[in-house]
């Protein structure tokens, strides 16, 4: 964790090293001082079209974030 940044515990943000909309959210977590912990995918893995992510997001796609109560953005 980075000093002066707040942790969220139970979120895990699924992320890809390169698409735009995941650095849209990582710019917008660290101006408010924010870290959630990260799973990075890459483009085209098989993670994202495994049976457990697609529960998770139907369309396999990223970014996505995974809240403490189950609920998913």
């Amino acid at each position: 964790m980075h000093p002066g940044r707040t942790e969220l515990a139970g979120f895990l943000l699924h992320t890809d090293p390169i698409a735009p909309n995941v650095r849209r959210v990582q710019m917008f977590l660290a101006e408010k001082g924010l870290e959630i912990p990260t799973r990075v995918l890459e483009p085209g893995s098989p993670a994202l079209r495994s049976p457990e992510y697609l529960a998770l997001n139907p369309l396999g796609q990223i970014p996505l974030l995974e809240g403490p109560d189950g609920f998913v953005l």
